[in-house]
Order: C-alpha cells, then structure tokens, then sequence
C-alpha cells in the first residue's frame, strides 16, 4: 500500500466487480464469495467485523447474497418475498482495529481511511476501530442493507466523533473537521472540570480530617 493515498475498507463484498484502486481491501463473511476472486483473493479477509476481537453474533445466510447478515427474515419479508433463509450461523468476530492492523504495512498505517460497509453492523464495527478512528474521512452504507443499517443511533454516534451526514446522500457521512474540533475542545472542558471536582473531592476529605482532629483536640463540654 502507498502512505500517501487513503485505504479504501470495504466491508462485504456483495455487488463489487474490482477494486478501484491499488489501496483498497475488502472483510467478507462468505468465504465462498473470497474464493471467485481468483488472483485477487487475497485482497480480501474472511470474516465478520464486531466491536471486541471474539464477539459472536448470529448470521443470516439467504437464497440472495446481498442479504446476508445480521438481520433476520423477518426484516426482509415485507419487501422482499422472494428472500428465502438458507441458514442461520453463530460466527465470531474480530475487532475493525485487529483487522487494520493486519493489512497495512509501516509506511501505510497513518493513511487516510474510507470506509464502506455492505454487510454487518457498521456501528459495532466503528467502536472497534479504536485510535484509528481519528484517520476515517468518509462512511458509506451501501446495498439493500444499507436502509437497515442506516438508523438514528449510528447517525447520533457518528455526529458525537465529529461526522456530519452527506446532504442528498443519507447513507454517507464525512469527516467535519470544525465539529471535530469543537468536540475535542467539549471533551477537554469536561476532563477539566472532572480533574477539578477531584481535586475538590479530596480538598474536602482533608478538610474533614483536619476538623476531626481539632474536635479531638478540643472536645467540647
């Protein structure tokens, strides 16, 4: 991978044709799906992303591979039904950092990341990513899960990180670099004024102190 351009993540692998470019790899939960690639199969790593290395979850295999996932039938059914359950699995899953920190190389791993998922629950696999969060420039849900995974609460964390959601395109978000300060500053004011409600805290336990051997030493009649 080259330092100088950004990784390009793409969490499943459903509705992909190639790779864009040189610096891009790809997590799928199929292996089977990894094995078509031919010599590009080693581009993609077989799994499921989760917030905590060893997390396991259940996984929804279907007659179409573009469902397959964390959601049941009965999410599809409304709108889709067509949509078979081939089967049901418990997968373990491994953590966005581990996955990071096993494909790039030194001179990469300060690059800028982009992030799109197609499977899996994206913010689980954000709270994973750890530090490296701070190098995500861009989020993007795509697929027919993409409505499913797209939810408040995602949106709601995401703005908490410093994101602000694309306009006219409601399942991408982007790195705001302004909101991202004014957060760091926000976090900053709030260690302060816990460090000062420590300090005080304890001011106050030795101030006890101090009037309880006064009391001692002058007990009153």
């Amino acid at each position: 991978m080259k330092a100088d351009e950004p990784l390009h993540l793409l969490v499943g692998t459903s509705g992909l044709i190639s790779f864009t470019t040189a610096n891009a790899v790809a997590i799928d939960a199929d292996p089977t799906a990894i094995a078509t690639w031919g010599q590009q199969a080693h581009r993609i790593h077989s799994g499921v992303l989760t917030e905590n290395d060893g997390d396991s979850l259940d996984w929804y295999h279907y007659n179409d591979e573009r469902f397959n996932g964390i959601f049941t039938i009965e999410t599809w059914a409304k709108r889709h039904p067509n949509l078979r359950l081939i089967e049901k699995t418990t997968v373990t899953g491994m953590s966005l950092a581990s996955l990071l920190e096993s494909v790039e190389t030194n001179n990469s791993s300060g690059a800028e990341i982009n992030i799109t998922f197609s499977q899996g629950d994206p913010l689980s696999a954000l709270k994973g990513i750890q530090a490296s969060l701070s190098r995500v420039q861009t989020i993007t849900l795509t697929g027919p899960q993409a409505e499913q995974m797209y939810s408040n609460v995602l949106t709601s964390w995401l703005s908490q990180q410093g994101f602000r959601r694309l306009e006219g395109q409601p399942y991408t978000w982007d790195l705001d670099l302004e909101l991202r300060a004014v957060i760091a500053e926000r976090d900053e004011l709030r260690s302060q004024v816990t460090e000062l409600e420590e300090k005080l805290a304890q001011i106050n336990h030795e101030l006890d102190d101090i009037l309880g051997l006064i009391d001692q030493a002058y007990p009153q009649s």
